[in-house]
């Protein structure tokens, strides 16, 4: 279904977040094919791509591309959005994902281009024929809630972002629910625990206290045996 391209020193571990988000999202909103992506974990080396991933680009219908503020370095990444451009890739299918809030990837509408072209890689500069929708990474410490990739999703698998978007409202009403109900009962269980604490250390007073009551007894009985 889609190809991810990012720059592995500087997106490495955002890629797997969004693999992993886009795979849950893919899980919570099951259909006829599974989720297929491709995600190279290996860094290349010099040279040409390599079979395998040109075999990959090929057979994807969508091109994610992570942008962080050195992507634009990666003579990897330039070619990987290359290759899939002139293998029947469309821009319509060529979708963005933040890594680095610092990324600005606003629209100059007079130049018909981003307003920083030197901040993507040199395929995307004019590639577009007006603003392009982009997304923020899951897991980034400026924006980190769940599902935040729903729109990318929908735009792979090609289902209307509204209705997938109402049905995550409607998953995340339920998890909630959930979770205040498991609150709710450990709340319960932990004050059932505590009183049960309390009791059983009244009994053991009271234990101690008949102890000692029955050895004065006891002491007192053996006194008058002895007289």
């Amino acid at each position: 279904d889609a190809f991810v391209s990012y720059r592995s020193e500087t997106s490495g571990f955002q890629a797997r977040r969004v693999s992993g988000e886009l795979f849950e999202l893919a899980r919570r909103h099951p259909r006829e094919h599974s989720l297929r992506l491709f995600i190279d974990v290996n860094a290349l080396g010099a040279g040409d791509l390599g079979h395998r991933i040109e075999r990959a680009l090929e057979n994807s219908r969508n091109l994610v591309v992570l942008l962080d503020l050195r992507t634009p370095e990666s003579r990897w990444v330039r070619k990987e959005i290359e290759h899939w451009l002139s293998h029947g890739g469309s821009p319509e299918r060529l979708f963005l994902v933040r890594t680095d809030k610092e990324v600005d990837l606003s629209w100059d509408e007079l130049a018909q281009d981003f307003a920083v072209p030197e901040g993507v890689p040199e395929p995307l500069r004019r590639l577009f024929s007006g603003e392009q929708k982009w997304f923020d990474a899951p897991g980034a410490w400026w924006r980190s809630e769940p599902g935040s990739l729903a729109g990318l999703y929908a735009a792979i698998v090609d289902v209307h972002p509204e209705e997938l978007l109402v049905e995550e409202t409607r998953l995340s009403r339920q998890r909630q629910r959930r979770a205040r109900l498991v609150v709710t009962a450990l709340s319960a269980l932990l004050v059932v625990a505590v009183i049960a604490g309390f009791v059983a250390l009244a009994m053991s007073r009271s234990s101690v206290a008949s102890a000692k009551e029955a050895r004065a007894q006891a002491a007192a009985a053996s006194a008058l045996l002895t007289l």
